[in-house]
């Protein structure tokens, strides 16, 4: 594998009175076309026509050499210090112009005119490496990922698979044969929802039957002596509701009180205050009795 030149290995040097120089102030904050135009009032020559190289100081001012692009390959063609492995060819020197920019000597080994049309090709491919590598490896990742994830999913689905194939053996074993060519999950939900609904059927008859018991107990406390004209009578678990029309409000009130505590052993009813009107015939009234489970002694 090629490596860098190290300590034992000198850099290759080009004279520095062979290159063109300039130094642009601050020009670390300026863009490319903008330091180009700076250089162009600088050089004798257009920068096009160059090979450069470029790096920037600590204080951020930018320093440019260039050379004529048949000029370098000329002289990189006739060096037999540089060879095809070498990664650097630097100034020997700087010129005096450029130290009193505040330039020193040690800033020209920071300047490598081996780099762009020139790069060596070892260097040119390791840089292509280390960008391939990782694009490589994200490629490679995102494939595992999707191969995880399909692999994944197939295994839900199958497990669903086997899932769905299990409950169907139970459900079939658990319901009588039959010939209506229905899935077992059909089938149960049909028995299910024939079994909930004569379930509920059966409790309504029984609340139903409980509810009339209670309401005949109740009505038996019905004061004989009360003359009153009933319009409407209704019944239900939660309510017994009785309009009708009486000769006074207080012979509403004492069907009320009569009424109260009525009931059977279940269920007893209280009477809620009556609500009344008095018209001219007399009173319309509206008694609301609620069920109250019976003390025990």
């Amino acid at each position: 594998m090629t490596t860098p030149p190290g300590p034992s290995e000198p850099v290759p040097h080009i004279p520095a009175d062979r290159l063109y120089w300039a130094v642009i102030p601050q020009g670390a904050r300026l863009g490319e076309a903008a330091r180009r135009f700076r250089c162009e009032q600088v050089l004798p020559v257009s920068v096009d026509s160059l090979h450069t190289a470029t790096a920037v100081t600590g204080s951020g001012d930018v320093v440019l050499i260039g050379i004529d692009r048949d000029t370098l390959v000329s002289e990189l063609a006739k060096r037999t210090d540089v060879m095809p492995d070498t990664w650097r060819l630097t100034p020997d020197a700087i010129p005096a112009h450029v130290q009193a920019a505040g330039i020193d000597r040690a800033f020209a080994d920071r300047l490598n005119l081996l780099t762009g049309a020139c790069e060596p090709l070892a260097r040119r491919r390791l840089r292509r490496i280390a960008v391939i590598v990782p694009i490589a490896a994200m490629v490679l990742m995102s494939l595992l990922i999707v191969v995880g994830t399909q692999r994944r999913v197939g295994f839900m689905h199958r497990q669903a698979v086997d899932i769905r194939n299990a409950t169907d053996t139970i459900i079939a074993a658990a319901l009588p044969p039959s010939t209506t060519g229905l899935d077992p999950l059909a089938r149960l939900t049909m028995e299910v929802r024939r079994l909930t609904q004569a379930q509920h059927g059966q409790a309504d008859l029984d609340r139903f039957q409980d509810v009339a018991a209670s309401l005949a107990g109740c009505l038996r406390r019905w004061p004989t002596d009360l003359r009153t004209q009933v319009e409407t009578l209704t019944a239900t678990a939660q309510r017994i509701v009785v309009r009708g029309h009486a000769a006074t409000l207080g012979d509403a009130e004492h069907l009320a009180q009569a009424l109260n505590g009525g009931g059977v052993a279940a269920v007893h009813w209280r009477a809620e205050p009556v609500q009344a009107t008095q018209t001219a015939t007399g009173a319309d009234y509206t008694l609301n009795l609620l069920p109250v489970a019976p003390v025990t002694k």
